[in-house]
C-alpha cells in the first residue's frame, strides 16, 4: 500500500457534520485517529440513489419551503439522469416549480404559477460543466423572485443562463419532491439546501469548497444512511422527507495501509 501524508491548511475538521466511524482496527483517544487496513465511514459520503422506476424522496405535505422571495437553492447530483426527468419539484404541484433534465442534455427550472417561466443551462453549458458525466457535481441556483437576474453555478463556476421565457419569474416551492413524481430520474442526490437570500459568486464557490459555514434556512443533508431524511436547517422545522423505493448509499474510504489524522490536522 501507499502512505499518503499531507497537511490540512486554511480549514478545520467539522466532526459534528462529518462524523467518522472506525469500523475496524485501532483508534487512539488523544485527538489523533489511526487506522490500519481498515475503513472510514463518513456521513458526508451518504446519498440516495434513484433507479428511474417509482423512486422518490418527498415531503408529506405542502409546507412553505420558499415562496415569493429571493432565494438560493443548492444540491449535489450524480448521474446521467435521463431525458425530461425530475430532479427537484414542488410537492404541491410540479407546475409551481419543476427542475428537470430536458432532452437529457439540458437542465431547466419550469413554473406556471403566474406565467410560463422556464430557464436554465443549455446543452453547451451542461457539456462544458460535465454535469451529467456520472461524477458528483455541486449546483447552486440563485433565484431572483419577480425578476430575471438569476445565476447558476456548477462546482463553484458560473455558467451563462439560457432563458426560454422572458417573463418575471416567481419562486414557489411548497414541500419538495426529489428524483421523481413528474418523471423518475436515474442518478443520486444529497445535501439539498435553501437559503432565503442570494449567494454571491464568492459565496457559491465557498459553498462548493465547504468553507461557507452559514446554516441555510432548510437543509436535507441525506446523511442518515437509513430511514427518512430530516431537515437540519436554521428554522428548526420538522420536515422529514419520506424515502420511497430509492436506495441509501453509504460510502466508505477504504485503506490498504495506514492513515493517521493527528490532533493538529496533519495526515
Amino acid at each position: 500500500g501507499t502512505d499518503h501524508n499531507g497537511t490540512l491548511t486554511g480549514g478545520d475538521w467539522r466532526y459534528n457534520q462529518y462524523s467518522v466511524n472506525v469500523q475496524d482496527n485501532t483508534t487512539t483517544t488523544d485527538g489523533a485517529v489511526t487506522v490500519t487496513q481498515g475503513k472510514l465511514e463518513g456521513l458526508s459520503l451518504s446519498s440516495i440513489s434513484f433507479d428511474g422506476t417509482d423512486d422518490v424522496v418527498k415531503s408529506s405535505g405542502t409546507t412553505d419551503i420558499m415562496n415569493d422571495k429571493d432565494a438560493t437553492l443548492s444540491f449535489w447530483i450524480k448521474g446521467a439522469v435521463g431525458s425530461a426527468k425530475t430532479i427537484l419539484e414542488s410537492n404541491n404541484h410540479y407546475n409551481e416549480a419543476l427542475m428537470y433534465s430536458r432532452n437529457g442534455n439540458e437542465i431547466r427550472l419550469y413554473s406556471t404559477t403566474t406565467s410560463t417561466d422556464e430557464w436554465g443551462l443549455d446543452a453547451t453549458q451542461v457539456t462544458a460543466s460535465g454535469l451529467y458525466n456520472g461524477a458528483w457535481h455541486h449546483m447552486v441556483w440563485v433565484l431572483d423572485n419577480g425578476g430575471q437576474s438569476h445565476s447558476i453555478y456548477v462546482d463553484g463556476v458560473s455558467y451563462p443562463v439560457t432563458f426560454v421565457s422572458t417573463n418575471n419569474h416567481v419562486v414557489d416551492w411548497n414541500g419538495i419532491s426529489v428524483g421523481g413524481e413528474y418523471a423518475d430520474m436515474t442518478g443520486s442526490m444529497k445535501d439539498i439546501r435553501f437559503y432565503d437570500y442570494h449567494l454571491s459568486a464568492d459565496q457559491a464557490a465557498s459553498l462548493y469548497s465547504g468553507s461557507y459555514n452559514v446554516t441555510p434556512l432548510w437543509n436535507w443533508k441525506f446523511d442518515e444512511g437509513t430511514g427518512n431524511v430530516s431537515n437540519s436547517g436554521s428554522n428548526g422545522t420538522t420536515e422529514d422527507l419520506t424515502v420511497t423505493n430509492a436506495t441509501w448509499v453509504n460510502g466508505t474510504l477504504d485503506l490498504d495501509s495506514t492513515l493517521t489524522i493527528a490532533a493538529n490536522g496533519t495526515l
